[in-house]
């Protein structure tokens, strides 16, 4: 199932947050504004009022439209990201069938957007998102947004709230193609992009410089950077260091390790250089999260 999101006006975040629960928590809800929650990991399970439930776990990510009540449940502790958002018209429920033939119509229009240099009247003012997605190839790409909406709701100039809406935007898109993506049976990526953001997720400690990726993939450094630019916004250092980052907080959280056993075993060459890293990202250093029971 999916959700039509009007996207004219833009949808208004009021509420962003990072939490963690330990297992066997619950709680029921009815928000009267929406929700969209991505779990960084662990488990929960969820049961609506219209008998209808699922379990989302780690990577995952869903949405819960306003005045919809349910109960919450955590089978596995969990960290997640949270959104509230306001819509000027209320989300509406669409079957697989009417987003594909949605799909449809709007690669009409952009065909004849191309042919005619001008976007057919009326213009889309809406999009899907899916009720419940595993993000899989796009999970770092749409952890970052949630992690940059996080950061910049907090601040206190008008430009801070430019950036959370523009963000939060981008998160919408990257929801809607990658359910676009689920219905069409086909990655919204190139194939080469995901074998390298794959190679990288399955090789944390080993050498991941754009020469590496280079030589290992044999693609030139600047079909690479394009790739990371246009398809994920970013670059290649930037992207290998969520992923490590990432990865550090599981280590750190749940392993024991120091933080120099932890930076060694995510490829990097110092434990200085990774508390330098892990700081910039999180705004706190790997001891002070680890003192902090592993909650950011």
């Amino acid at each position: 199932m999916y959700y039509r999101i009007q996207t004219d006006p833009r949808p208004e975040v009021s509420l962003v947050g990072h939490i963690r629960y330990r297992a066997g928590w619950s709680d029921s809800y009815r928000h009267r504004e929406n929700i969209l929650l991505f779990i960084r990991s662990g488990t929960f399970r969820y049961d609506f009022g219209d008998g209808s439930s699922y379990s989302v776990s780690g990577g995952g990510c869903h949405m819960i439209p306003a005045g919809k009540a349910y109960r919450v449940t955590v089978t596995e502790d969990c960290e997640f990201y949270y959104v509230h958002f306001a819509l000027s018209r209320p989300a509406q429920e669409a079957a697989d069938g009417e987003v594909a033939d949605e799909m449809k119509r709007l690669k009409s229009c952009q065909l004849a957007s191309r042919l005619a240099r001008t976007w057919p009247d009326p213009a889309p003012d809406h999009i899907f998102i899916p009720a419940l997605i595993e993000t899989g190839d796009d999970e770092e790409k749409i952890r970052y947004r949630f992690a940059r909406i996080d950061e910049t709701r907090n601040g206190t100039y008008e430009l801070d709230r430019l950036r959370t809406a523009n963000i939060f935007e981008g998160l919408l898109i990257s929801l809607s193609a990658a359910g676009a993506a689920r219905l069409s049976g086909h990655s919204e990526y190139p194939a080469a992009l995901v074998r390298m953001t794959a190679y990288v997720r399955d090789n944390v400690s080993g050498e991941l410089s754009l020469s590496a990726l280079s030589g290992k993939f044999g693609y030139s450094k600047q079909y690479i950077m394009r790739l990371f630019r246009t398809h994920l916004g970013t670059t290649v250092s930037d992207y290998v260091n969520s992923v490590r980052m990432r990865r550090a907080l599981d280590l750190l959280r749940s392993t024991g390790m120091s933080v120099g056993e932890v930076a060694y075993s995510l490829g990097y060459s110092s434990g200085y250089y990774f508390s330098r890293v892990f700081r910039a990202t999180f705004s706190t250093s790997p001891s002070e999260y680890v003192k902090n029971g592993g909650i950011l």
